[in-house]
């Protein structure tokens, strides 16, 4: 009797040094199996860690051995394998970039912009991780068309006015999202791009009354949505008019006043961005 329980705690030790030299991991966890007959060790599980290139989860036996003699008993469950490996393998010293080549025709409104136009507008891809590439441009001359190669993956399309001067045939927006999840694969893509854009126009007074024309004070009325897109639509420095009209995405916007005179004004406030109310620019 004192022989057979001196032969379990062998036993029993056994498994406890195989499992403490076990702790490597396989690129895919092995199945487990069943103990030997009469062993008191179940079979033994799968790795609990995936291989380097994701290896798939190894699955354990939940059954021990048949009880073939004295202390024979079932095992406990194998443990799975984990299939959260390794991103797959580093480059080699020969490098291949990948590129797609995405194309189509630029309009605003649906209609292309005039080649005699100085207003320019950027179409720029954005991936979530923040990679951009600048496929096209509504300043296109006699041309409504472009082309251009770009690293495959999935983006968002947006528009950003580029004109040096107040633009009155393109958004004044400064990063319009216009597109989401646009798939460039390895295919070609054909991607025509429609820039919406409505015309917002009114009256710009201080206190209700116009700001003179022999002013010099200044303030600039600009939209700002939630997602920090902004579109400069109206100044109070106006000269001998009130009235203004600007082209902008279509969007819900708050409406900023900054002060922008040069000297202390005195006929516009001081603020530098005072929060004047919402504002909606709906669909042309």
């Amino acid at each position: 009797m004192n022989y057979l329980f001196f032969v379990r705690r062998i036993s029993l030790t056994a498994v406890v040094l195989i499992a403490a030299c076990s702790s490597s991991s396989p690129a895919v966890g092995p199945t487990g199996s069943g103990g030997a007959g009469g062993s008191p060790a179940g079979g033994r599980g799968g790795s609990s860690t995936g291989g380097a290139s994701g290896g798939s989860a190894g699955s354990g036996s939940n059954t021990g051995g048949t009880a073939g003699g004295f202390g024979g008993s079932n095992g406990g469950a194998g443990g799975g394998g984990n299939a959260t490996g390794g991103s797959g393998q580093c480059l080699g010293f020969n490098i291949n970039v990948p590129a797609t080549t995405v194309s189509g025709t630029v309009t605003v409104n649906g209609a292309a912009i005039p080649s005699t136009s100085n207003d320019a507008g950027d179409l720029t891809l954005r991936n979530a991780a923040g990679d951009t590439a600048l496929i096209a441009s509504t300043k296109t001359g006699t041309a409504t068309t472009y082309s251009a190669l770009v690293v495959p993956g999935t983006y968002d399309l947006y528009y950003t006015n580029s004109a040096t001067i107040y633009p009155t045939a393109v958004p004044r927006n400064t990063s319009a999202k216009i597109q989401t999840g646009i798939v460039v694969g390895t295919s070609a893509v054909t991607l025509n791009i429609n820039v919406p854009a409505t015309t917002v126009s009114g009256t710009v007074t201080v206190n209700g009354a116009a700001i003179p024309s022999t002013s010099n004070d200044a303030g600039n009325l600009t939209l700002r949505n939630a997602a920090g897109d902004t579109a400069l639509i109206a100044s109070t420095k106006t000269g001998t008019t009130t009235t203004y009209s600007a082209l902008v995405v279509p969007g819900t916007y708050d409406l900023y006043y900054t002060n922008s005179a040069t000297i202390y004004p005195t006929a516009v406030p001081r603020n530098t961005l005072a929060d004047l109310g919402c504002f909606v620019v709906p669909p042309n």
